[in-house]
């Protein structure tokens, strides 16, 4: 019996020993701290819709489309700096562009347009800050500017300098808007009413097009909705231009049906869809028009 007792003991102690160790081990690992998500660079692009969307005489919108366009960047611009805010000063190499293409032969346009870059890559501790406190105003100030230069001396439709955003996707996107460093998050911003035109580029392959307008018919024979379920079967869409954008993210902003039309906004999102699926974007999102609060929040949501 006394043997058996010490048996017993002995084996009571080896379990309490154990579950000690175990009981160690776990408080250990549940307080360890692990370390912090390494926070990535943002690159963010926003390409301008200059075309005659813009222009306050066809479409006299409350609010007009051109502020509604401010109304944007400077909610990027704010986005941008709340990003950046955290990090540590050694840190930064964060870039926000504002692209248009063609480039506008005016050249005010284009020495106010030259303000509105941003590169952290490189700059002093000093520079930084007076960058960090003043972007939001200096996108602000300067994208209102560029947008009463450009309705002024437009005037008319056939002087806008209009937008081919077929032709940037195709040539400029690679090198201006995604940087291949993997500590960078690449984001596009399209601010455009959704249709695409460009009188000098104009190109279809079989169902496939570069172009889409209003009077356009592969556009006004889905108004049928009908017509709409045979979209892919039929092989429409936008011509592909890339074939490997994983690396982009990409938020399309004031797509902008009209009222006698508002079946557009379907029409035009499978178009874009379509066309961001086979370049293979990594993450995309298309925003209706709205009130500037609402749109506000759809770009918060995108970043955050």
């Amino acid at each position: 019996m006394h043997r058996n007792m010490k048996i017993i003991k002995w084996v009571i102690g080896i379990a309490l020993l154990f579950l000690g160790c175990k009981s160690g081990t776990k408080e250990t690992s549940s307080n360890s701290v692990l370390p912090p998500k390494k926070s990535l660079q943002l690159n963010i692009s926003i390409l301008l819709d200059l075309s005659d969307r813009i222009d306050t005489i066809k479409y006299p919108a409350i609010p007009q489309f051109y502020q509604k366009d401010i109304q944007d960047i400077s909610s990027i611009a704010r986005i941008f700096k709340s990003k950046i805010e955290p990090k540590k000063i050694f840190d930064l190499k964060d870039k926000l562009n504002v692209y248009f293409h063609p480039l506008p032969k005016d050249t005010a346009i284009l020495n106010v347009a030259s303000k509105l870059k941003v590169d952290l890559a490189g700059k002093g501790k000093e520079e930084i800050s007076k960058i960090y406190e003043n972007v939001e105003n200096i996108f602000s100030e300067n994208s209102n500017k560029l947008y009463q230069l450009v309705i002024k001396t437009s005037g008319e439709f056939d002087k806008f300098p209009g937008s081919n955003i077929w032709r940037f996707m195709k040539d400029e996107v690679l090198s201006k808007c995604i940087d291949g460093d993997s500590t960078f998050r690449n984001v596009l911003v399209i601010i455009t009413d959704g249709y695409m035109f460009w009188s000098n580029d104009q190109r279809n392959e079989g169902n496939r097009y570069n172009y889409i307008e209003r009077e356009y018919q592969h556009l006004k024979k889905f108004r049928n909705s009908k017509a709409l379920l045979n979209f892919e079967k039929d092989g429409y869409g936008f011509i592909p231009v890339q074939n490997n954008l994983s690396n982009l993210e990409i938020l399309v902003l004031e797509i902008a049906p009209p009222d006698s039309h508002p079946e557009d906004y379907d029409i035009l999102k499978k178009y874009w869809d379509n066309w961001f699926k086979e370049m293979r974007v990594k993450r995309y999102q298309i925003v209706k028009t709205d009130l500037p609060v609402n749109t506000e929040k759809s770009i918060k949501n995108f970043f955050d």
